[in-house]
């Protein structure tokens, strides 16, 4: 998953690169639109922890108390995201479709929005949540232990 988010700061610098750097007169570069990632982390991470997951909470569990399958435990909350990350990489493919068949500089960078909305909501569903089910389901004396296992697997691109 690491490895997909990071190619974001290559892949889609690079494809924008052959698009147009303006919205109206808004003019910037093609590496400053990586800040929208951060931004919609702030913006995305209270809409999930307050709205999205205790719906799918409300609906994922039955009115005897059970849970039926929209319940979003940790691990599907994880293959949710990495599949989501997946559609952020089909929308890549997509929009470089459109942009090789328009004369260059003619789509506009910010086509890229949906791209970026997309792999902030798979990193929030992978990353916080593989953090939290780590730090839950190890024992207490192996905490630090498997958090710094965690982290080193993220370091190398998981």
């Amino acid at each position: 998953m690491q490895l997909i988010f990071d190619s974001q700061g290559s892949i889609w610098t690079l494809q924008r690169l052959q698009m147009d750097f303006c919205l109206g007169k808004l003019c910037t570069t093609p590496e400053t639109l990586g800040v929208l990632n951060p931004i919609l982390v702030i913006i995305l991470i209270p809409v999930f922890d307050r709205w999205i997951i205790p719906t799918l909470e409300y609906y994922g569990t039955n009115k005897d108390g059970t849970r039926n399958l929209l319940f979003p435990t940790p691990l599907r909350r994880m293959a949710a995201g990495m599949q989501i990350a997946a559609l952020s990489f089909v929308c890549t493919g997509v929009l470089q479709s459109i942009v090789d068949e328009r004369p260059p500089h003619s789509v506009s960078m910010f086509a890229q929005f949906p791209q970026f909305v997309l792999i902030t909501t798979a990193e929030i569903l992978v990353s916080i949540t593989g953090l939290e089910f780590v730090f839950s389901q190890a024992p207490a004396d192996m905490k630090s232990t498997v958090l710094s296992i965690y982290y080193v697997s993220i370091s190398t691109g998981e």
